[in-house]
């Protein structure tokens, strides 16, 4: 009798989850959505509704203006100045704050550099070097020539050999 009584309140455990478990299945009539399918709400363009779309929608290929591509572009070069100017902080820097800006540039610059090529390659265009000037891909000439931040040539050449003479003007000015 001791082993009917112990398996009365598992058996009335496993019926109430079996009822619970039947009570959330989706019925033959629902239109809801079935356990495990999972929608995913889709912003809208400016002024245009929201729409709920399935988890296996794409999304449409997104278009891109001349100043993207200019942006991008430009970004490369700018990023790979900043890489080679964080590879000397270790070095050449006193400031423990700036030798981890230096660690943080250099984790943070490269991936975003490989991000910006192969979107310009996937849309076959063209992707500057570090080396190159990023006013030439100002395709507009929109007056980015002078990209706050910028070193030139002879700038870059003088940083590298610890000089600081000539440096100051290429930073920005600001409050």
């Amino acid at each position: 009798m001791s082993r009917t009584r112990s398996s009365l309140p598992v058996a009335l455990l496993l019926a109430g989850l079996l009822a619970l478990t039947t009570a959330c299945l989706p019925k033959e009539d629902d239109d809801r959505p079935h356990v495990g399918t999972s929608t995913v709400l889709q912003p809208g363009g400016p002024g245009e509704d929201a729409r709920t779309v399935g988890a296996d929608a794409e999304a449409p290929e997104a278009g891109f203006a001349h100043d993207d591509v200019a942006f991008v572009q430009m970004m490369i070069p700018h990023h790979a100045q900043a890489l080679t100017m964080a590879r000397l902080a270790p070095q050449r820097a006193q400031s423990p704050a700036v030798k981890a800006m230096a660690r943080r540039v250099l984790a943070s610059q490269r991936p975003e550099i490989l991000t910006m090529a192969a979107w310009l390659r996937a849309r076959n265009i063209e992707v500057p070097t570090a080396q190159d000037d990023p006013a030439e891909f100002d395709h507009g000439a929109h007056g980015h020539a002078s990209m706050h931040g910028m070193l030139t040539a002879q700038q870059a050449g003088r940083a590298a050999r610890g000089e600081r003479r000539g440096l100051r003007p290429a930073l920005p000015r600001g409050g």
